[in-house]
């Protein structure tokens, strides 16, 4: 049998809508074909965009809860420690007090947690850190302390938090300290809790208080650097990685 040309001619018999209908049906299977490859890498990039790692999160909550304590042991150490007690009381616990608050305020505490690269020390340097402001703490009773839930909401499966519950002075016969209690938690890739630690440093600051306004600069220094400490040995201390 004899091939017949696209025009239709040969053999004696013409086509004429033939070869325009089967051009047309060329171009438009042409065409889904562009359109559908279009489409299959537009979802292939989706895909590929909806499956990128999530950011990991580290949210630290900053505390405006101080404490100072004295206990300079009057009644065990006899005359000596009356004598002790009674040039504690020529400074007001009041006045030390506002020494602390102001020298080691939420806005010291987040420059200082900045200065130390805190997550790095924690060992989860990737972690996008969130600073949460001190008023957006909840009211720690025991049931809180121990809750087994996230602190913040909305928050991605690899997350961290790191709450900062207080901050006290303690000023002895041997010396002073600042100590700081932390509550920690950590949760990996599937959402689920894997580190929890509940713990408090404490570190000498010698240098607080002030005892004249010429010494605030150097007070302020050295219970901030005493801070400083305490994070870091919660991290490498208590943490233990």
């Amino acid at each position: 049998m004899m091939a017949r040309p696209l025009d239709g001619s040969g053999s004696g018999c013409s086509f004429p809508g033939w070869a325009g209908e089967m051009y047309m049906l060329r171009v438009i299977s042409v065409g889904m074909a562009v359109v559908f490859a279009g489409a299959v890498s537009t979802s292939s990039a989706a895909q590929q965009a909806g499956s990128a790692p999530e950011q990991c999160e580290l949210h630290i909550w900053l505390t405006d809860q101080f404490a100072v304590t004295e206990n300079m042991g009057g009644a065990n150490l006899g005359l000596v420690g009356a004598l002790i007690d009674e040039a504690t009381r020529l400074k007001s616990p009041e006045g030390v007090k506002m020494q602390f608050v102001a020298q080691l305020s939420p806005s010291a505490q987040e420059e200082i947690i900045k200065d130390v690269n805190l997550g790095a020390v924690l060992a989860i340097p990737s972690y996008r850190l969130v600073i949460e402001p001190a008023e957006r703490q909840p009211a720690w009773t025991m049931e809180q302390i121990t809750s087994l839930d996230r602190l913040a909401k909305n928050t991605p499966n690899c997350y961290a938090e790191l709450a900062i519950i207080s901050n006290q002075y303690l000023k002895q016969p041997i010396g002073t300290r600042v100590r700081t209690f932390i509550r920690y938690r950590e949760f990996d890739s599937a959402g689920k809790l894997f580190v929890k630690v509940l713990d408090t440093t404490a570190t000498k600051a010698g240098g607080f208080p002030a005892k004249s306004e010429d010494g605030i600069a150097a007070s302020a220094a050295s219970l901030q650097n005493a801070f400083r400490e305490n994070l870091i040995k919660f991290a490498k201390d208590k943490l233990k990685r």
